[in-house]
Formats: C-alpha cells, sequence, structure tokens
C-alpha cells in the first residue's frame, strides 16, 4: 500500500488510493479518496460504521483524493456538530457516516 497519514482526531491513519492498491483492494478502476488503513481502539471512527479498507471520497461534501486534503477537510469539519463523510466498499454501495466527537 501507499504510505499511510494519521487522521488523529478520527482515529485512524489512510492513504490515497492509487490505482495499483485499488486493484489489490478491488475497487473499480478510476475511484479516488483515501482508504482506512488502521482504526485505533476507541478513537471517534471506531465508535462509528467505519471500518478498515473503507474508502472515504467526501467529508462535507469535499472531495478528499489524498490523506492531505483529508486532513484539511477534517480541519474545517466542525465535529462537535457532526462531519458527514461518503464512505464505499469494494462490494459497492455508497454510504454515508456521521462522525462526531465527545466532548
Amino acid at each position: 500500500p501507499p504510505p499511510s497519514a494519521a487522521l488523529d482526531v478520527l482515529g485512524v491513519d489512510v492513504a490515497e488510493l492509487t490505482a495499483e492498491f485499488a486493484d489489490d483492494l478491488g475497487y473499480p478502476k478510476g475511484t479516488q479518496g483515501v482508504v482506512i488503513t488502521r482504526m485505533q481502539e476507541g478513537g471517534l471512527a471506531a465508535l462509528s460504521d467505519l471500518r478498515r479498507g473503507m474508502l472515504i471520497s467526501k467529508i462535507d461534501g469535499q472531495s478528499v483524493p489524498t490523506p492531505a486534503a483529508a486532513q484539511q477537510a477534517l480541519h474545517k469539519a466542525d465535529l462537535a456538530n457532526g462531519a458527514v463523510l461518503q464512505v464505499a466498499t469494494p462490494q459497492g454501495g455508497v454510504n454515508y457516516v456521521l462522525v462526531k466527537s465527545m466532548r
């Protein structure tokens, strides 16, 4: 897999979905986003419906093709009110997950 970056606020590490990585995981060609490569126990992501191997394609409507874009989108997000993540799995189907901080 490509190098991972931490999204500390969610408690996950993500990596860019390169063409080769997408092929390995079974995502359709041309799919863009970041893949969850590691989950932190007790993190916001673990407490929501996010799972390792899921693709995050948008955060609050903003496309996140790279870990840096995901970090930037999360920085802007208001987690107290909740951020909406558009996610997918290799099996297809798009879901929306609301991630909200407990503080």
